[in-house]
C-alpha cells in the first residue's frame, strides 16, 4: 500500500476480486460484517480496474498525435486521477482486510454452515 507499483496494484486487484467472487457464491448466507466486506470489496476492486485502465491508457499515450501542450494536459490529468483510485483503494483497504486471515477464515466457514438447500437455487440446465 505504501509504494506506487503497478504490479502490486493489479495483484491486489486480482486478490480482490477472487475474495469478493468467494463470497458473492455464498452471499444468500453471509453474516453482516461479510456482506459489509463484500460490498467493500465491490468497491476496491471497482476502483483498482479503474487504475489499472488508467495506467494502460498511459502506456499508450504517445501514439496519439498531440502537441506537447495537450499531452501535458493530458498527462496531468491521468496522473490526477490515477492519484484519486490509488487513495480510494487505501481508503477501502481497513474495512475489508481489519480481521486477519484466521477470523476471516472462520467468518467465512460459519457463513458456510448456515448454507442449505433452501438458499441455494438451482437453475435448469439448458441444451
Amino acid at each position: 500500500l505504501e509504494h506506487d507499483d503497478a504490479a502490486l496494484m493489479h495483484r491486489w486487484r486480482r486478490w480482490a476480486k477472487n475474495a469478493f467472487y468467494q463470497l458473492d457464491m455464498i452471499r444468500p448466507v453471509l453474516c453482516a460484517d461479510n456482506r459489509a466486506r463484500r460490498w467493500y470489496l465491490d468497491r476496491l476492486g471497482d476502483a483498482l480496474g479503474k487504475h489499472h485502465d488508467l495506467l494502460l491508457l498511459r502506456a499508450r499515450i504517445g501514439d496519439v498525435m498531440l502537441d506537447e501542450a495537450d499531452r501535458l494536459r493530458v498527462e496531468a490529468a491521468l496522473e490526477a486521477t490515477l492519484a484519486t483510485y490509488r487513495d480510494r483503494a487505501r481508503k477501502l483497504h481497513p474495512y475489508i482486510y481489519a480481521e486477519k486471515g484466521e477470523a476471516f477464515g472462520k467468518a467465512v466457514t460459519e457463513d458456510i454452515a448456515r448454507l442449505s438447500f433452501e438458499n441455494v437455487v438451482v437453475l435448469p440446465r439448458t441444451a
